[in-house]
Formats: C-alpha cells, sequence, structure tokens
C-alpha cells in the first residue's frame, strides 16, 4: 500500500536507438519527398528528388486528395514516374484516392512516423531554402503575388549548387554543367516591362546569394589567417613559437625568437635569442609580442 508522506523517486531514460544508413538512390527520380507548404497564406505540394535534389512547388487551394492527385499527374508529366514516395502520414496523402493513383502507377509510397520530421529531412531542408528565398523577394516585391515569387525562388534553388552533390540541381537532372545565367539570355536591344521586370527579381535574388556565400568565404579566410603574414611583415620581430610537445607543467610557448628573413608560402626563417639556433617555421606556429604598457610585455593569444 501507499504511505501518506511516503517519497518516490523515478528515473527515466530514454530508449536509445541505433542510428540506421538510409537508401541511397543511384539516379534521378527513384526515390521523391513530398509534403504540403505554406507561405503568405498560400499552400504548395512540394516535392524533392533525393538524388539530384530537384525541387518543386505547385500552388493548391486546400489540401484535398483530389488537387494532390492533379499536381502529381503534373509532376509525373515532367519527369516521368518515381519507383517511391515518402511523405508524413497526413490525411492529404494518407487516403484512399491518393494511394489509388500511386498503385495504379507502381509507385510504392512510405508515410514517416507521426511527429519524427527527420524522416522527411530532405524536404524539411527544401522548405527552409524556400522561406529564405521568399522572404529576400518579398523584401523587395511586396505587392507581387506569392505565386510568382515562388517560381523565382524555384529558379534560385534549382540553379544554386548543394552542398551534398557540389553541382545545381539542374545540371544534375537534365546533363548541362554550363549553363548561361537567364539575366545573359535577354536581347540588350529590346527589353518589353515583363522581361525587366523578370531580369531584375533574377538579378536582386542572385546578388543576395552571391554576396552570402562571399561572406561566408570571408569567414573562413578570416578564421584561417588570423595570424597571417600581416602581423610578420618585418625582419627583427620578436616572436614566440608553440610547444606543441608540452606537457602541462610545461610553457605554451618557447623563446624569445628573433625573425631574420621573410620566405615564400607563409613561412620565415627564425633564430633563437638565447642558444642562436635558427630554423624555418610556418607562421602560424608563431605568436607575436604586443606592448600591454610601457613597462611590461605580453604574448597576443
Amino acid at each position: 500500500m501507499f504511505k501518506i508522506g511516503q517519497h518516490y523517486q523515478k528515473t527515466i531514460k530514454l530508449p536509445y536507438t541505433l542510428l540506421v544508413l538510409t537508401e541511397t538512390t543511384g539516379k534521378p527520380f527513384q526515390l521523391l519527398h513530398m509534403d504540403t507548404f505554406k507561405y503568405d497564406n498560400q499552400n504548395f505540394l512540394t516535392i524533392i528528388d533525393t538524388f539530384s535534389k530537384l525541387g518543386q512547388a505547385f500552388p493548391i487551394q486546400g489540401k484535398t486528395s483530389i488537387e494532390i492527385c492533379e499536381n502529381l499527374l503534373q509532376y509525373f508529366s515532367f519527369y516521368g514516374l518515381p519507383e517511391r514516395i515518402i511523405s508524413d502520414n497526413g490525411t492529404e496523402f494518407k487516403n484512399e484516392i491518393v494511394q489509388e493513383l500511386l498503385k495504379s502507377h507502381k509507385i510504392d509510397i512510405h508515410f514517416t512516423t507521426p511527429f519524427h520530421h527527420e524522416s522527411n529531412s530532405p524536404i524539411e531542408r527544401f522548405h527552409s531554402t524556400l522561406i529564405e528565398h521568399l522572404r529576400i523577394l518579398r523584401t523587395r516585391f511586396k505587392i507581387e503575388n506569392i505565386k510568382t515569387l515562388m517560381q523565382y525562388a524555384l529558379i534560385a534553388y534549382n540553379n544554386s549548387i548543394h552542398s551534398s552533390t557540389h553541382f545545381t540541381p539542374f545540371e544534375i537532372t537534365f546533363g548541362h554543367t554550363n549553363s548561361r545565367d537567364p539575366c545573359d539570355l535577354i536581347n540588350s536591344s529590346f527589353y518589353s516591362d515583363y522581361v525587366l521586370t523578370h531580369r531584375d527579381k533574377l538579378q536582386h535574388l542572385y546578388k543576395d546569394l552571391q554576396n552570402k556565400l562571399e561572406i561566408k568565404k570571408e569567414n573562413i579566410i578570416n578564421k584561417q589567417n588570423t595570424l597571417g603574414p600581416d602581423q610578420f611583415q618585418f625582419i627583427g620581430q620578436t616572436v614566440y613559437k608553440a610547444n606543441s610537445k608540452r606537457n602541462k607543467k610545461e610553457n605554451k610557448f618557447m623563446g624569445p625568437f628573433e625573425i631574420t628573413e621573410i620566405l615564400e608560402n607563409n613561412k620565415v626563417r627564425i633564430i633563437n635569442k638565447i642558444n642562436k639556433k635558427q630554423e624555418i617555421i610556418h607562421i602560424t606556429e608563431l605568436k607575436t609580442l604586443v606592448v600591454a604598457g610601457s613597462s611590461h610585455m605580453q604574448l597576443q593569444t
């Protein structure tokens, strides 16, 4: 029996599940992931191919099974019939009409576990990228129809190099590794308002993507070049060398040393001020001496 005032302690330990190697496709449109996506009160049926990473989004009024089937047929008419489709277990997919359509075309469908978005992660990452593209476009074209903006977002996504494939989805799908920028296709002698607006949207979106890539590159370079050549510009500079073989009781840096020669490939020749021994070392192994005050100096870390 339970007694009044008796305390019980229970330790809850979540079960550990082993990671499983997921299926790897060998060609485009073997395996698709699909879901619904909503932006600015507009619903879309979104589909991504796991091999090429090609993404598509079809506007739908609601989430009815009829609309899902109509847009799936449109997708199949563009790219052919897949072998398998993965989706969540929403009623817009898990219904008799959709399953009968897929069965008639001999397409297997797999429904993910409820509340386990990792099982449908390709489409989730696709949604995150679309949101970023649409946000950029919306800040510039505030009154434009969201269906039109989605088309530009898809152009940007499918023409961008994917981190896992190192190719654009269009290149993998259609085999063109030197496709031209759509902005280059415009005839400079004649511009309609529609074409001008089209070019303006693409240039704005591409410029933003270019800036982000440049910022990312700069951040990586700046991080790698924290101890770059500009900190070791002159002969006679006092430096300290990292003690890579030290134990916990020894100093992190050895020295002092003096730079006697600036060499190529970020290397310098240094001489130990105490025993006069010379060596060539990469500048990333050095720390400069920074004056902290008039009476003492400290190492730059």
